[in-house]
């Protein structure tokens, strides 16, 4: 469902999306599988290393 909202609110691929409450990363990784570009901002800390970790599992993939 958030691919479908990344896709429809950005412009095309290599566009970036900026997320200013990254929370786990759904929308970094829903951008890295749309082939957009994110910024994520996120405050709490144990949200961060599981976005991290999230989005370093994407990579990987």
């Amino acid at each position: 469902m958030i691919e479908d909202m990344v896709t429809t609110s950005s412009r095309p691929p290599g566009n970036l999306v900026i997320d200013p409450f990254a929370g786990s990363g759904t929308t970094g990784v829903a951008a890295m599988r749309t082939g957009r570009r994110a910024i994520l901002i996120e405050q709490d800390e144990k949200h961060c290393a599981v976005a991290a970790n999230r989005l370093q599992s994407e990579i990987s993939s």
